[in-house]
């Protein structure tokens, strides 16, 4: 159940707030071998949609086991919290990124569906 109110929230340390536009209709769990290791939640918007106002600033990490990464994930620079995987190109303001939803307190996001998706497990290109 997605309401239209945006939400924000910040990392541990309180270095870095994120900022969607709406409460998740759903809630990823990949289980590709990254996002099993982070134990991340993902929930997915358009680069246009998500404010990150110290975005540079983020430590970033690409998978070496892919080939050319489609994305990177950016932790706080401080506390190295997950914040979000970032597409590799972000020219493209349609683009999706997928935010960790731990960041949240689990009551705003208690009535959110999560799916642990599987076919990650058979698709190397994708991550997040």
């Amino acid at each position: 159940m997605a309401t239209d109110t945006p939400m924000t929230a910040t990392c541990h340390c309180k270095t870095v707030a994120v900022t969607v536009p709406k409460k998740p209709e759903l809630i990823n769990e990949c289980q590709c071998t990254v996002c099993r290791s982070y134990r991340a939640g993902w929930a997915y918007y358009t680069v246009e949609g998500v404010s990150i106002p110290k975005l540079k600033d983020l430590k970033k990490y690409s998978r070496k086991d892919v080939g050319k990464p489609n994305n990177v994930f950016c932790f706080c620079p401080e506390c190295y919290c997950l914040v979000c995987w970032w597409p590799a190109d972000a020219s493209d303001p349609k683009g999706e990124v997928g935010i960790n939803t731990t960041f949240w307190d689990p009551k705003d996001l208690e009535y959110v569906e999560r799916r642990i998706s599987w076919e990650d497990l058979q698709d190397t290109s994708r991550t997040g």
